[in-house]
């Protein structure tokens, strides 16, 4: 169950992870700096995945990032961390073409 709200994004200052619930969490760094990022385990290791600032995402794009992801890798076998790694570099390799 999500527990975090749209207006409670807005209004956490405390440094830390703050869970919203099946792996996501808001990232708050000193500086208030507000990051968006999903935990999720890959053979027994635990992974951090950044999926981007608060600034840009709001709760809802969070959710949806983040259920993206977890679909690439229960659905599909994927990490989506190499999934997006691989992704960037076909993407630099064809903008150098």
């Amino acid at each position: 169950m999500p527990k975090l709200t749209a207006r409670g994004v807005d209004a956490l200052s405390k440094p830390g992870r703050h869970s919203d619930g099946d792996g996501l969490y808001l990232n708050i760094r000193k500086g208030e700096s507000k990051a968006w990022e999903l935990r999720y385990k890959r053979h027994g290791k635990s992974h951090y995945m950044g999926l981007g600032s608060a600034k840009l995402l709001t709760l809802a794009e969070a959710r949806h990032k983040a259920r993206e992801a977890r679909r690439l890798l229960h659905l599909d076998g994927v990490d989506p961390i190499l999934e997006r790694r691989e992704r960037l570099a076909e993407a630099q390799v064809a903008g150098a073409v």
